[in-house]
């Protein structure tokens, strides 16, 4: 490979590592954000639990007006909405995209490095 050649791949597997360093970071402060009391409070406690358990409340009990259909569909795309925000963020029970990410990255450094050395083994 020529120099020019090998110095441009290099840049890219630089660039590559970068992005995905910044994956794991994010991974990270969000470990850290999960610890903190007020997110507890106001995010996980507040608006997942607490606020999951009255809308779905809402939409299971029977009312004695038939006319909820537009507050049913309101109260789904509430749920959708929170159920996007576990899916982000990861629950107890199911790997989040940021977690899932961050796992990937490592593996994609792990993969860029062993390829930057090969290419450098050689020089």
């Amino acid at each position: 490979m020529e120099q020019s050649n090998l110095q441009g791949t290099l840049e890219e597997i630089k660039i590559v590592i970068e992005r995905e360093e910044a994956k794991i970071k994010l991974f990270e402060a969000l470990e850290i954000l999960k610890l903190n009391p007020e997110f507890q409070l106001v995010i996980m406690n507040g608006y997942i639990d607490k606020l999951t358990n009255q809308l779905f409340k809402t939409l299971t009990e029977p009312t004695d007006t038939f006319d909820t259909v537009g507050t049913d569909d309101s109260i789904r795309v509430e749920l959708e909405a929170i159920k996007g925000l576990n899916r982000y963020l990861g629950t107890k029970d199911v790997v989040g995209t940021i977690e899932r990410e961050a796992e990937n990255a490592k593996l994609n450094i792990e993969t860029e490095n062993s390829y930057r050395s090969e290419l450098t083994k050689s020089y």
